[in-house]
């Protein structure tokens, strides 16, 4: 039987230098001696470092009360020293110390009559702080007994599908040898596993424990909650044996994941059409990122500074939080409209959408939406049908008009962000049918025409300085080209919802030659529209922390 103290708190006790603490009442846990009639109890003491490994002598002083008797200093001596119970002085119990190794001291009490009441009192006698556990028991080789220290969360971060080792200090601040009970191999949750185990941690030793994690293959939250155990099968429930540690594993969406708007894709409730898709810029892997009757039939979809997605459907824009899965309606109603095309967050996080006319109002609108309030103000609004939107370095708004007819000119527009008025850049010739819109990071404007170049589509460049119109891409792939988004790299990335036998897909334009290459095609897509990219850096914060599809799993 054994007794480890202090108890109930999840830190060694703590005393300044030279310091004491007050008298510490214990439970006696003692067994026959070898003399009739006597009882052994051990008490075993360790003095805490802060460090990894013991600080030396100084030698704490360690005193004991019994029941109403004299407090009496327990010397480093083989000699006994005598306990009395009470004024009369008489002898109720011996008790000597032996300092072992790694600054753990050794107290063997012979009882000799009944103690109803023991106190224990520990003074620090170093010049710095220090902590002391001790434990009390009947056996000499149970008073050894390990305390586990280590932090109390841990939390990773990774990619799709990749590897992240997190590593914790696990110190034994108890009086005898740690073993973790589990084993290299062990998971403590899906997608961890323990990579590295300390073997042995003698008291006052302190090693790593890694974990390592691997990302989902998509985006999602796993917490799990490990109990730190250690070897000993008699262990107490104690705060010294089983130590817990919360673990927090965040898949992510790597910079530069494509996300799409796809009115027809299969939705995840198999009634409802439409959703959000996530394609992998280099192998093309798609997966369904978002989907459901509440953003059933998308046609634009951002990502906002916080990470959250923004996805626009008829007459509606939705939030949806990529922590919970949920979604919010942030506006809906006049003046948002039938067909949304453009869909932009400016750096004050307002939101702007772009429609091609309402009911009652056949004219595309330029909308800006308050992302807290939903309040919704026309900026603009346009002959015809708007279609694309984007913006310049310096917020300046840019939008082109679409319009059913192929056979009027389109313009391409810049908007005043504080005024709403619009200033014609350049004009389209017909047969045209402008639809996205990106800027480039020198500046120059591409937009994608639905109809040109004999109706499979063209990808254009416009220079805003020299007012220069250039067919950068044009057939090849393209068939109804649509959404516009540029890569970190340079290359330019367009959807495309009629190419690939109608089957829709994601097409990667060089921005020098203008040669195709196929991204991603058919499979989930069936009708992808406007297209985004996962921002670097701080941006993709929650973005690439999304929906809690992890377990948790508690040992």
């Amino acid at each position: 039987m054994f007794e480890i103290y202090p108890k109930g708190q999840a830190a060694p006790e703590h005393l300044e230098a030279g310091a004491a603490t007050s008298l510490l009442e214990f439970t006696e846990q003692s067994a026959a001696g070898t003399a009739e009639g006597q009882r052994d109890m051990w008490i075993r003491i360790v003095k805490v470092g802060d460090g990894c490994g013991p600080s030396g002598p100084p030698h704490p002083t360690v005193r004991l009360k019994a029941d109403t008797g004299a407090v009496v200093d327990v010397p480093i001596s083989p000699t006994p020293v005598v306990i009395p119970n009470g004024s009369n002085s008489e002898q109720a119990a011996n008790a000597r110390m032996t300092a072992e190794a790694d600054d753990v001291y050794l107290v063997h009490v012979t009882i000799l009559v009944h103690i109803a009441k023991w106190q224990l009192q520990l003074v620090n006698n170093e010049t710095a702080p220090r902590g002391f556990v001790w434990v009390v028991a009947d056996q000499k080789d149970d008073s050894r007994q390990p305390w586990i220290d280590l932090p109390l969360a841990l939390d990773f971060a990774a990619d799709v599908g990749q590897e992240v080792t997190r590593s914790v200090q696990v110190v034994n601040r108890g009086t005898g040898t740690l073993t973790i009970g589990d084993s290299e191999g062990f998971q403590p949750g899906p997608g961890l596993v323990l990579t590295s185990v300390p073997t042995s941690l003698k008291p006052n030793a302190c090693a790593n424990l890694d974990i390592t994690f691997t990302g989902a293959p998509g985006p999602a939250t796993v917490h799990a909650v490990y109990d730190v155990t250690s070897n000993d099968t008699k262990a107490k429930t104690t705060t010294g044996h089983n130590h817990r540690l919360a673990l927090t594993a965040v898949t992510r969406l790597p910079p530069g994941t494509i996300l799409l708007a796809d009115r027809d894709t299969a939705g995840v409730d198999g009634e409802s059409a439409g959703g959000v898709i996530r394609v992998d810029p280099t192998t093309g892997q798609q997966g369904r990122l978002f989907g459901g009757r509440h953003i059933a039939g998308p046609s634009g979809v951002a990502i906002e500074a916080e990470g959250t997605i923004l996805v626009v459907r008829e007459n509606e824009l939705v939030r949806l939080d990529l922590l919970t899965g949920q979604p919010s309606v942030v506006a809906s109603g006049d003046p948002l409209g039938r067909f949304h095309v453009g869909l932009a967050i400016e750096d004050d996080g307002q939101i702007l959408l772009t429609h091609t006319g309402r009911r009652g109002h056949g004219k595309g609108e330029l909308v800006r939406v308050r992302p807290d309030t939903g309040e919704s103000t026309v900026l603009t609004e346009s002959r015809c049908d708007f279609a694309g939107l984007a913006l310049e370095a310096d917020g300046t708004i840019l939008v082109v008009e679409q319009g059913m007819s192929p056979d009027k000119p389109r313009d391409l527009l810049r908007v005043d962000r504080h005024t709403g008025h619009p200033t014609v850049l350049t004009t389209f010739d017909p047969p045209c049918r402008p639809v996205g819109l990106a800027v480039e990071p020198d500046g120059q404007i591409l937009i994608t025409d639905a109809l040109s170049a004999d109706g499979t589509g063209s990808l254009i460049r416009f220079n805003p300085t020299t007012m220069n119109k250039t067919v950068l891409s044009t057939g090849q792939l393209f068939r109804a080209p649509w959404g516009i988004a540029v890569e970190s790299t340079g290359s330019i990335l367009v959807s495309d919802h009629e190419a690939f036998g109608h089957k829709g897909g994601v097409i990667r334009v060089h921005p020098q030659t203008g040669d195709q290459t196929t991204v991603s095609a058919g499979g989930l897509l069936v009708s992808p529209l406007m297209i985004t990219l996962v921002p670097p850096g701080d941006r993709r914060a929650r973005a690439l922390s999304p929906v809690m599809s992890g377990a948790t799993v508690t040992r």
